[in-house]
């Protein structure tokens, strides 16, 4: 009925049909709206909503979600996938607080939108480790964009399938073992930079360079390939890694030696947290 009185007040089609659609999708087999304009007033028509209901502290509370919210953040949720929006919800869930009047959106509602990605990339087939080291601890560029955090998640399932993916991993957990205990024992995080001029061992240089290689990484979300390309060329870090394992002793008697080496690994930790949280993975 709202396409009809909107097209009787004067309005266009496209608005008419915006507005009629608007409510959709109200459920998994529920179409999207068919209209660019009707994406973005169901959108608009949801955030309000969420920051309203949120605002005004009807949150949703274990099974009881009288106000379907959560039916209403998966669908946003839908709409941002399936349209390819994308859209960094911070700016907008302040926006919409604006509008009520709130001095700023509920903090626990971006939160509460996350974790409806969460369990619907875990309901597409994603392993629920895959999906927590996509979305890390919600912090850092592009944590609000929930296109660019699917599109991380898939990118990161398709790399752990492959060869490269699973090795590297293991030489990740190697490393940032090390690092971790030695780390607690000195009381310090060990800074990401290593001098070549203290390298003893071949192993230490090619591993090096193949850190330095590594292409530039957007700190901002990209697209599924986009991704995929990176982590594909960290893959390229798996022999070096393997290799320095083999060779070197990273608690060299000379303390300059073992500092630098530390330095190595935590290259190596900084050049794949900045793709995922690789700690959350498991196996």
């Amino acid at each position: 009925m709202g396409g009809y009185y909107a097209r009787n007040d004067g309005e266009t089609d496209a608005v008419a049909d915006a507005i009629a659609a608007h409510y959709r999708p109200q459920g998994p087999s529920d179409a999207l709206p068919a209209s660019a304009e009707g994406c973005v007033v169901s959108l608009a028509d949801k955030i309000d909503s969420l920051v309203g209901f949120f605002g005004v502290g009807a949150k949703p509370t274990g099974s009881k979600d009288p106000f379907a919210l959560r039916r209403a953040a998966l669908g946003i949720i839908r709409i941002i996938l399936e349209a390819r929006i994308r859209m960094p919800l911070l700016p907008v869930l302040a926006g919409a607080a604006t509008a009520h009047g709130f001095a700023a959106a509920d903090p626990e509602l971006e939160p509460f939108i996350r974790e409806r990605l969460r369990v619907s990339l875990r309901d597409a087939g994603l392993a629920h480790d895959v999906v927590a080291a996509a979305l890390g601890d919600g912090t850092g560029p592009g944590h609000d964009d929930i296109l660019g955090l699917a599109d991380r998640a898939a990118a990161l399932s398709i790399f752990l399938a492959g060869d490269d993916g699973a090795g590297l991993v293991a030489g990740w957990r190697r490393a940032a073992s090390i690092l971790e205990a030695e780390e607690s024992k000195a009381k310090q995080v060990f800074s990401p930079t290593s001098d070549p001029h203290l390298f003893v061992e071949d192993v230490e240089t090619t591993l090096h360079a193949a850190l330095i290689a590594l292409p530039e990484h957007d700190a901002q979300m990209q697209d599924r390939d986009a991704l995929l390309l990176v982590m594909q060329s960290l893959g390229g870090l798996r022999q070096p890694i393997d290799s320095f394992f083999d060779s070197v002793v990273v608690n060299h008697d000379d303390a300059a030696i073992r500092q630098n080496r530390l330095g190595l690994l935590a290259m190596v930790r900084q050049a794949m947290q900045r793709v995922a949280d690789f700690s959350k993975l498991e196996g």
